[in-house]
């Protein structure tokens, strides 16, 4: 996964974006993981700011602007994006 300037912060969301980007997705009938919540995990001392998540979404954006996809797509995908995915409050 690569790192933004936000470091860790939000990193899956570009790197699924990627993943989508390159090909399609298969659906799998039951989960294959399961992601734990717990006090001390590294997501939960993550600094949630404005900028952790504008540096997040530019993330998002370079992986759309890489992509082979045409014209329209890249600016229906980073419309989305400067939309902005759900935030929680921080």
């Amino acid at each position: 996964m690569k790192l933004h300037e936000a470091g860790e912060f939000g990193a899956d969301f570009p790197w699924l974006l990627h993943m989508m980007l390159i090909g399609r997705f298969v659906v799998v009938p039951k989960p294959l993981c399961t992601k734990q919540m717990r006090g001390g995990n590294l997501s939960r001392r993550w600094k949630r700011s404005e900028a952790a998540f504008a540096a997040r979404d530019s993330a998002a954006q370079r992986e759309i602007a890489a992509s082979d996809l045409p014209v329209w797509q890249k600016w229906w995908l980073q419309h989305l994006v400067r939309r902005g995915p759900a935030r929680r409050r921080y």
